[in-house]
Parts: C-alpha cells; sequence; structure tokens
C-alpha cells in the first residue's frame, strides 16, 4: 500500500510540475497608489490551458485626490480627507490575444476600507465593488517579462459595513465609481 501511494505522488508531483510549468506568472503594482500615500500588488496567474484568461489577486491602498472626492456634488469643497486603507480584489481580464499583449477586458470584485474625516467628521466604513475595465499591455525594452498596462473602469459601488457612521459624518457615496491608472508588471 505505501509503495501505491508514493507511486501515485510522484505521479502527482510530476504532473503538478508540468502544469505549473506550462502556465504563466505576474506581479504587478500600480505606481499612482505610491505617489498618493499608499501602496499596491498584484499576483496575477494565466492557465496554459486558457491562454487568453490572466485571473489575480490583488491588495492597494491610496489617499483619494481631492479632485475625485470632488467629482461628488455633495462632497465638494468640503475639505475631505479619503483614505482607502485597504481593497482586497479578485481580478479576471480576458485579451483579445493569446500571447496577452494589446487590447483586453476585464473585470474586477474587491471589498475596500475607507476612513473619512474632515473638520469634526470622521467615520470608517467598508464598500464592496464590482468594475468592469478595459486597458492595454504593452512590453517594455523589447522583453516578453516587463509589461505596463493602463487601463480604466466602471464600476458599481455599495457600503457593506458602517454606512451609519459614514452618513452621520456627512460623507456621500456615489454607486458608479469610475477609475484610471497604470500598471508595471513583470511576467516570468
Amino acid at each position: 500500500m505505501k509503495k501505491i501511494s508514493l507511486i501515485g505522488a510522484a505521479m502527482f508531483a510530476a504532473i503538478s510540475t508540468n502544469v505549473v510549468a506550462d502556465n504563466k506568472f505576474a506581479i504587478e503594482t500600480d505606481p499612482y497608489t505610491f505617489v498618493q500615500s499608499g501602496d499596491s500588488l498584484h499576483i496575477k496567474f494565466s492557465p496554459a490551458a486558457a491562454p487568453n484568461w490572466r485571473l489575480g489577486l490583488g491588495v492597494y491602498s491610496l489617499e483619494l485626490p481631492s479632485f475625485m472626492v470632488d467629482l461628488n456634488s455633495e462632497n465638494d469643497n468640503k475639505d475631505w480627507t479619503v483614505d482607502l486603507e485597504r481593497g482586497v480584489g479578485l481580478f479576471a481580464d480576458y485579451y483579445f490575444n493569446t500571447n496577452q499583449e494589446g487590447w483586453y477586458v476585464g473585470a474586477q470584485i474587491s471589498t475596500q476600507d475607507y476612513a473619512v474625516s474632515a473638520e469634526n467628521s470622521y467615520a470608517e466604513y467598508t464598500n464592496g465593488l464590482l468594475m468592469f475595465s478595459l486597458g492595454y499591455r504593452y512590453p517594455l525594452f523589447d522583453s516578453k517579462q516587463w509589461y505596463v498596462q493602463p487601463w480604466m473602469g466602471l464600476g458599481y459601488t455599495k457600503t457593506t459595513s458602517g454606512k451609519q457612521d459614514r452618513l452621520a459624518a456627512g460623507y456621500d457615496v456615489d454607486p458608479l465609481v469610475g477609475f484610471a491608472t497604470l500598471h508595471i508588471g513583470y511576467q516570468f
């Protein structure tokens, strides 16, 4: 019985190694988050069996610039400081070619923890986000490993906890949210 288990484990390891070897992995970051006192790290995975797809997990944070906060007329000129303290999201991108360069469409589902403050007001709350995106991936330095990926998205967001605190503080959240940025990545 031990011999059969060892043979089975060896076969599983060999198959797993070949499956992993054929897949593509990437690490991405969003430089804009660092400019805005935050951070960003995304781990992406492209299964060999579905070469047009890239799936991933990302974590990010940033302080929203005032122009984004003031897009909502309810918050305009009230000097809100809005910190997206931590966002965690699952991502799925579909590239229109198998080498994953050029145009793609994507979707993400995320949870985002916020802290908002203005004169005599403070609140913490969590939003859920469903966003669809359009982007383009360019190789950098004539390399197949390094790339830059500008994208823009439009999503729906809803407060999932802390809504009463947010409302009492006087901060408004639009259900539709737009975002545009640029990721830099390395594929291995």
